[in-house]
């Protein structure tokens, strides 16, 4: 399965369509209620229920942990709004804490010229949810211990994608929090809680 075996029904595109006013697209519309809930639900099967960014898991969360993803933020990139190419999901620390509204992933121009632009992986500094393979970059290690998960994200490869994405997302913070919490390491540097991490996971 892929991002490509979305399809929305004849309903689903009309309300789409009545959701536009002057070139802007009404994404938080009750009407589109129906279309949110069909892209999140096709891609938490497409993402096995994680984040799309630092796979984070939805399984114990609710529903409205999981935000709808535009790669290309919406607000710089109306036309896109619901391109299946830019959809994905996300926690929402990634989404609305990190990401943001930020465009700063691209490589070269900061617009698109036609449909093959924007699917082209090599535009994105970032593993692309929908263009890329994240284990090809980033193997993503999540150990529970004590009811708290210690996270390690090791990059494959030397893979720049893993490296952008890793930086990008602030996704140490993630292994430092985490080893603080279990450990209790608040006035540690980043270098010695990293290292708690490794020693923990046994890397």
């Amino acid at each position: 399965m892929s991002y490509l075996d979305l399809q929305f029904s004849v309903d689903e595109a009309r309300l789409i369509e009545l959701a536009w006013n002057n070139g802007v697209l009404n994404w938080s519309s009750p009407d589109l209620l129906p279309v949110r809930m069909k892209v999140r639900n096709h891609h938490r099967l497409i993402q096995h229920d994680k984040c799309c960014y630092c796979r984070k898991s939805f399984l114990q969360g609710h529903p409205l942990e999981v935000d709808v993803e535009h790669i290309l933020p919406r607000v710089k990139y109306q036309a896109l709004a619901v391109a299946l190419v830019n959809l994905t999901i996300a926690c929402k620390r990634c989404n609305m804490q990190v990401k943001k509204e930020r465009n700063d992933f691209i490589v070269g121009p900061l617009e698109f010229y036609d449909d093959c632009d924007v699917s082209d992986s090599s535009r994105y500094k970032i593993i692309h949810p929908n263009l890329d393979v994240y284990s090809e970059h980033i193997n993503a290690i999540f150990v529970d211990v004590d009811n708290i998960v210690l996270r390690r994200y090791m990059i494959l490869g030397g893979s720049s994608k893993g490296q952008a994405t890793v930086q990008y997302f602030l996704l140490r913070h993630l292994e430092e929090d985490t080893l603080d919490e279990i450990q209790g390491l608040g006035e540690s540097t980043g270098v010695e809680r990293a290292g708690g991490i490794r020693a923990l996971l046994g890397l």
